[in-house]
């Protein structure tokens, strides 16, 4: 996993113009920044398919006479998330925990304090990755693993990959290449020797090179299915968009218009939204239209017939619009009833109810420039049979009025659940959760809108298994869809990110070194061997705090019945006192002045 980090790092390097080798750095109290020396680096790159992980393991060391903070930035490619993180502790990896980043900080700070080993792996803007280690001990070294997944395009039918490579200073290099049919374009100064099952290995003491390692693959030809074993068996499968020519859409007899008229449509670029919405019923020339606006609740705003494409009592309706209020999309499932095609206008921000209703129509959603078009809503309407677009395409008009074939749905046996990831030049990408089931059929169905016009039938059998690649390939591919509306869906993306490991806006990785710290802070180890010492532990914590609240009860319960319980007889007793008492108040009252008293 160190091998990843450092992978990550000098691609996002790359990217930028600007290899370098990955540096831990280490701020001054001077408020200088001091890079720590890399004394050894693991690489480590695995192939399925045209994804590739990546894991980087580093050991850094700290010369100075005392511990300090060290932090490593990490950038990555897009569509890329870290799938794993690791810390040396006690002489061991221990691989991170994801939890909330609040808690995560907090664990961390906390720990910190105890100069124990605290790891932290947290997201930040421009898919860069930051991750803390704390202490690198002085005249000592401190070893981490990261990891990442990434897809690989093909260019004249071959698969690049490619690490730069940027040591300037002397240290002891491993990298090994795993799956597939590899070439090694350029080896950067290391010599590679074949392995077993193709595997490509190369070791070398006082590495001291600039340069970039380029590896070569063919890329998939026709239907490529990889199964990974499993108790519920996953499988990626990349497939090719048939040859079919898009479809002219028909033109509708009927529409319902969907207007956002909420406080946030008043900044929307209304004249191109009416420009575009000219432009396409000049085509259509003829259909009634049912306009609604849309804010809080849905409220009708009259028909409208439209006749040799002459809209102009639409559009000045639409001109006229008054902007007020919240915006809540779930009130549109009630328009999509018995019209042939639903039309929303609107920038796709909801504050209040959900983001992405069901629709029993194609939907058209209209949005504008660079916003929504990968969000919850532009997915509901590919998924209806329609089309997101935004108003400032140039091909907008063509996109409304034409339909380009696509995958409508994935059944066979053993299915679960499916994922499809539809790519550029006709690639897609399907990621599926099987029964207990090793073999059988999947059958894609492909079309227009609903409309299934072609399938296509693929098998899987047992084959290679990529140990864990699928599983958090596919895993990563359902956080994005999550992360399109992210405030929304944040329970969910913490659950999601909790059960496979996953970084996010709202999760962090952590390491811990000690049970107690995992205890107190309820993060539950990743170690079998810990987590039954874990459980333990906390079921110890709340019997004693069972105990304790209980012992507390009694003796509250036990007070309060005191003081209701009745003492018969005792007003024989307690009634001449009070008299006494009463006497002798009124002689000293009497007796003495009041300062005397």
């Amino acid at each position: 996993m160190k091998t990843t980090l450092l992978l990550g790092l000098l691609v996002a390097l790359q990217a930028i113009g600007a290899a370098q080798a990955p540096r831990m750095t280490v701020r001054q109290d001077d408020g200088s920044v001091k890079e720590l020396r890399i004394e050894e680096a693991r690489i480590g790159v695995r192939f399925a398919g045209d994804v590739a992980e990546t894991t980087l393991e580093l050991n850094f060391r700290n010369s100075g006479p005392r511990a300090v903070e060290g932090e490593f930035a990490l950038g990555l490619p897009p569509g890329a998330t870290v799938s794993g993180y690791a810390l040396e502790v006690n002489g061991a990896m221990r691989a991170g925990v994801a939890v909330e980043k609040e808690r995560a900080r907090t664990a961390y700070e906390t720990v910190k304090r105890l100069l124990i080993d605290p790891g932290i792996v947290e997201r930040e803007e421009g898919n860069v990755y930051r991750t803390r280690v704390y202490p690198v001990p002085a005249d000592g070294t401190k070893r981490l693993r990261i990891s990442y997944i990434e897809t690989l395009s093909a260019t004249n039918g071959e698969l690049a990959y490619s690490l730069p490579l940027d040591f300037p200073d002397p240290l002891a290099v491993t990298c090994e290449l795993r799956g597939g049919d590899l070439r090694v374009t350029d080896a950067a100064g290391l010599t590679f020797s074949p392995g077993h099952s193709g595997d490509l290995k190369a070791e070398a003491a006082g590495f001291q090179r600039k340069g970039t390692l380029q590896v070569a693959s063919k890329a998939p030809k026709g239907d490529v299915m990889i199964l990974e074993e499993g108790q519920r068996p996953e499988f990626m499968l990349i497939t090719r968009m048939p040859d079919m020519a898009p479809r002219r859409v028909a033109s509708p007899a009927t529409l319902r218009l969907v207007w956002d008229a909420s406080a946030s449509g008043w900044s929307r670029d209304h004249g191109k939204e009416l420009e575009l919405l000219g432009a396409w019923f000049a085509r259509i020339r003829n259909t009634r239209v049912q306009l609604h606006w849309l804010r809080d609740t849905v409220e009708a705003a009259g028909e409208f017939e439209i006749r040799d494409g002459e809209w102009g009592k639409l559009k000045k309706a639409l001109e006229e619009a008054d902007y007020d209020g919240a915006t809540d999309f779930s009130n549109i499932r009630v328009l999509s009833g018995d019209a042939d095609l639903l039309v929303l206008v609107s920038d796709g921000i909801a504050t209040l109810g959900e983001n992405g209703p069901e629709i029993g129509v194609p939907l058209v959603f209209i949005h504008p420039a660079g916003k929504a078009a990968g969000g919850t809503l532009a997915s509901t309407a590919r998924i209806s049979g329609g089309v997101a677009v935004a108003v400032s395409d140039v091909r907008a008009v063509e996109k409304v009025t034409m339909r380009p074939p696509r995958l409508i749905s994935v059944v066979g046996d053993g299915l679960e659940d499916d994922l499809v990831e539809p790519e550029a030049g006709g690639v897609m990408r399907v990621f599926g959760v099987l029964d207990e089931r090793r073999s059988g059929r999947l059958e894609l169905r492909f079309g227009f809108g609903n409309e299934v016009t072609k399938t296509r039938t693929v098998r899987y059998e047992p084959g290679r298994n990529p140990e864990g690649l699928i599983r958090r390939l596919r895993a990563q591919r359902v956080l994005a869809g999550l992360e399109s509306d992210g405030s929304r869906n944040r329970e969910a993306i913490i659950q999601h990110c909790k059960e496979h490991g996953l970084v996010s806006d709202f999760t962090s990785l952590i390491v811990l070194e000690r049970l107690v710290d995992y205890v107190d802070h309820g993060i539950r180890p990743p170690e079998p061997e810990l987590q039954d010492a874990y459980e333990e532990a906390v079921a110890s914590f709340q019997n004693r705090t069972t105990f304790a609240y209980n012992i507390l009860s009694y003796s509250w319960r036990t007070k309060l019945a005191w003081y209701a319980k009745e003492f018969p007889g005792y007003e024989a007793l307690i009634l001449p006192r009070m008299r006494q008492v009463g006497i002798w108040k009124t002689a000293v009252e009497r007796q003495f002045a009041p300062e005397q008293r």
